[in-house]
């Protein structure tokens, strides 16, 4: 414990030496202003797990809640200052010149149209302009200031980390979230993906927060859960509104599945449940859209207007119809979990995924162990999780035309990936020692020890 502390601290002060040292160079504005937002997220998120956390958990918690946070900035610094604007997203940039002028719009500088001039293949990200209506008030604040906007981010990354060790500890129990917290803290997609401005953390932040409500939800019902899980299902339908159908969906769905008998009927429960679902948010307007362009064909227009590139991924493969769909299905999965592949890395981007992919392919072993453990012993309490994790792989494995794309989507889910896989790795561990301590028994028993008369 005390050499954990240590590190953190050793590591928390050359964060803070960086930020110190950024203040005697130019720009220095920004910087005060990054400083300032990152401060109150912290803050805010101090005092919020304080609420949330149990006594017993929250020393553990909070130290990794800020060895997430030094990980996380640390690379929004690196990326901000030393690398090629856009180089991992480029709506990281286009995020930023929208909420400029939305704040400047509010300022009455700016009259127009907020998303003239933005990219066509950026556009379809962009225009769910909800992520910059939220940098925009940051920007109305401080200025332009495209750092402060990571910051937000990094904040947002480390409370998910917090929060998914949290809800692994309520699951599967201490030793399990011991480790969970430090794949995700240091899981290298988890922190590229929430050391940019996008709106990527906030969404993954809402999945992880209302299945983790459905979940109570299942054991306990509480009007207070209930409305939490709606605030944060309305926040990720605004952030990605087919995300907000397929969660939604997914959780409508767990409340049928929360026993393994009559698997038929629940399911067919669960369906009903789902339309109801897609009924009552058609009606409403929200994710209208989603709901009425759902086919095949315009997956399949989708998914090829996103195979450009050199990352493109089977450009020619054909989803218009079910059974078309089914047969890609298989390749797509394998692309989606375990791609960018190490015998067909192209370019540098792909090449600095490499050392994760690899430990991956490890790791996916622990994930297939701890998923076939909780599936017999914590099947109701995993349902949410479950319904989730294989909708949304399967969503995006039909869907994704492009390994970036890929990367980025599966970072959305990992940390339920992450779940399974602590809980393999303590299983193992478990079995390990076992077998251990039962070689010292034999050992012990063919070469007693003799007393001494």
């Amino acid at each position: 414990m005390e050499k954990q502390n240590r590190f953190l601290a050793m590591l928390m002060f050359l964060l803070f030496a960086f930020f110190l040292g950024s203040f005697l160079v130019d720009q220095a504005e920004e910087r005060i202003a990054s400083f300032i937002v990152l401060f109150l997220g912290v803050a805010f998120s101090f005092i919020y797990l304080v609420q949330i956390v149990e006594a017993s958990k929250f020393g553990f918690l909070i130290r990794m809640f800020f060895f997430a946070l030094a990980l996380r900035v640390l690379l929004a610094f690196l990326l901000h200052y030393f690398s090629q604007y856009g180089m991992f997203a480029e709506d990281d940039y286009y995020y930023n010149r929208v909420a400029w002028r939305i704040a400047q719009s509010w300022k009455g500088n700016y009259i127009g149209n907020v998303l003239a001039d933005i990219d066509p293949v950026a556009l379809g990200t962009v225009k769910e302009v909800a992520y910059g209506y939220f940098l925009g008030a940051i920007f109305y604040v401080f200025g332009n200031v495209p750092l402060a906007a990571k910051m937000t981010s990094c904040v947002i990354g480390s409370l998910t980390v917090v929060y998914l060790s949290l809800f692994t500890w309520e699951i599967f129990g201490e030793k399990p979230a011991r480790t969970m917290a430090y794949l995700t803290a240091c899981f290298p997609s988890m922190i590229l993906w929430s050391s940019l401005a996008l709106k990527d953390p906030i969404a993954t932040f809402c999945i992880v927060f209302a299945v983790h409500k459905a979940c109570h939800l299942l054991s306990r019902f509480s009007s207070m859960d209930l409305i939490k899980m709606g605030i944060a299902l309305g926040i990720l339908g605004l952030m990605r509104g087919y995300m907000f159908i397929l969660v939604g969906g997914c959780v409508a769905l767990s409340f049928a599945l929360r026993k393994r008998e009559h698997l038929v009927r629940n399911y067919a429960i669960g369906i009903i449940f789902l339309g109801i679902l897609f009924f009552v948010y058609q009606y409403s307007g929200f994710g209208r859209a989603y709901v009425e362009q759902a086919s095949f064909e315009q997956m399949d227009y989708y998914r090829k207007s996103l195979a450009t590139g050199g990352s493109a991924i089977h450009v020619d493969a054909d989803i218009s119809s079910p059974g078309k769909a089914l047969m890609y299905l298989p390749i797509g999965v394998t692309y989606f979990l375990f791609a960018p592949f190490p015998w067909a890395i192209r370019g540098l981007r792909q090449l600095v995924t490499l050392p994760e992919v690899l430990v991956w392919y490890v790791m996916f072993y622990f994930f297939i162990l701890g998923m076939r453990e909780g599936l017999k012993v914590h099947f109701q309490k995993i349902a949410p999780i479950l319904s989730v994790m294989v909708l949304i792989t399967l969503t995006y494995s039909l869907i994704e035309g492009n390994l970036g794309t890929a990367y980025r989507h599966r970072a959305q889910i990992m940390g339920f990936y992450l779940m399974f896989t602590a809980f393999g790795i303590h299983l193992y561990r478990e079995r390990k020692g076992k077998e251990r301590e039962l070689v010292r028994q034999k050992r012990n028993n063919r070469f007693p020890v003799i007393p001494r008369p």
